[in-house]
């Protein structure tokens, strides 16, 4: 997938937030501070922005601090910005060819696997071979292993997805069931059924789930911020873009789980506690979702009709919540202006997952709003 269309994915996704939620906006424009997040682990040095630290801020020096809400604009109210991403800067794509070149002739760690996942604009097995690569000078990095994990899913033939690719990632992560849920779907698409099973159980059985989905997001955020010379705005349109595009590996497990071939009861409950795993352990509403699907088809096969139209039905509760309320798109509309608005959910939904981070986006949006001083717009 092009760069062209990574951003496409993008600006659909904020054109259609700003289409569904803005008014005139009111407030005159101000720029915000500051903030960084630690790339590759769910626990984020991002200070946290209570609301204290944010009239701090933003209040003049002299001025008296008032938190009282404006009556005549409601409790639920959120500033609204006009976000203009009818298309990205002819500018944004001249800085956009500069900073591929930073990142490609960089020594960092993280810039190098920027240029791989965000400026090579490889895909498939090349980018497998170039996440191989990679992973021979940095062997520690978690996410890439478990990337080369579900990329070797699409891509078995590859001479380099076998057994010692699974070990260096057991070794590096096997206390985590995200990774063995990759490594059963690996398995899965290569029908070893006995060693998808092996990876189910493992993955049912580990003392925690991290999926790392939100890594990439957050390291492109981190490495554009000094390097890439455009608004905010506009890298957080790209950002959301390619994470819009990341890969979720769990088609061929999910297949497994669905497939009545040679199926035996060891398999049908693995495929019930598996799906009930991730559907509570797991921060994405996706696969929370295929999880209670993979559910109801276990209870199905028990003939337990009741708990299977139960899982069946928080599927599809869960679906209709996923639907953004007008105060969600709100909240989502403003942290595009706001970049510490915008860090405070990415480090929200990197340690609490989804549901929690769009509740917390709202509240802490609201709370801003209600400060006068509070003016986030842009010019």
């Amino acid at each position: 997938m092009t760069r062209k269309s990574i951003l496409l994915i993008g600006t659909i996704f904020i054109s259609i937030m700003v289409a569904l939620s803005f008014t005139p906006p009111s407030i005159a424009p101000s720029s915000s501070a500051e903030t960084s997040i630690e790339v590759g682990s769910k626990t984020n040095e991002l200070e946290p922005l209570t609301s204290n630290i944010i009239v701090s801020k933003l209040a003049p020096a002299n001025a008296s601090i008032k938190t009282t809400p404006d009556k005549a604009k409601g409790e639920g109210y959120i500033v609204e910005c006009e976000v203009k991403i009818d298309d990205i800067s002819s500018h944004a794509d001249e800085e956009f060819a500069k900073f591929a070149n930073i990142l490609q002739e960089s020594n960092s760690p993280d810039k190098q696997l920027a240029y791989i996942l965000f400026a090579s604009e490889s895909e498939g097995s090349e980018q497998l071979d170039l996440l191989l690569s990679y992973n021979q000078s940095h062997s520690s990095n978690k996410r890439v292993l478990m990337d080369l994990v579900g990329l070797c899913s699409s891509i078995q033939n590859h001479s380099s997805c076998n057994d010692n690719l699974l070990n260096q990632a057991i070794e590096l992560d096997g206390d985590n069931g995200a990774l063995w849920l990759q490594i059963a779907n690996y398995h899965a698409a290569k029908g070893n059924t006995p060693a998808t099973l092996e990876a189910m159980e493992k993955a049912i059985s580990t003392s925690h789930f991290d999926d790392y989905y939100y890594d990439n997001l957050a390291l492109f955020m981190q490495v554009s911020k000094a390097e890439l010379d455009i608004d905010f705005s506009e890298r957080a349109v790209m950002a959301m873009g390619y994470h819009a595009a990341t890969s979720v590996w769990v088609s061929e497990i999910a297949k497994f789980c669905r497939d009545e071939k040679e199926y035996s009861d060891l398999h049908n409950q693995l495929c019930l506690a598996l799906g009930e795993t991730m559907t509570t352990q797991n921060n994405s509403l996706i696969i929370n979702a295929i999880g209670m699907n993979m559910q109801s088809l276990a209870y199905k096969r028990e003939n337990n009709e009741e708990l299977s139209l139960k899982m069946k039905k928080q599927q599809s509760d869960l679906m209709q919540s996923s639907m953004p309320t007008e105060l969600q798109m709100k909240a989502q509309n403003l942290m595009f202006v706001d970049e510490e608005l915008f860090q405070f959910w990415l480090s929200s939904v990197m340690s609490q997952g989804e549901a929690i981070a769009d509740n917390k986006l709202i509240d802490e949006a609201i709370t801003l709003s209600k400060n006068p001083y509070y003016q986030p717009c842009a010019k």
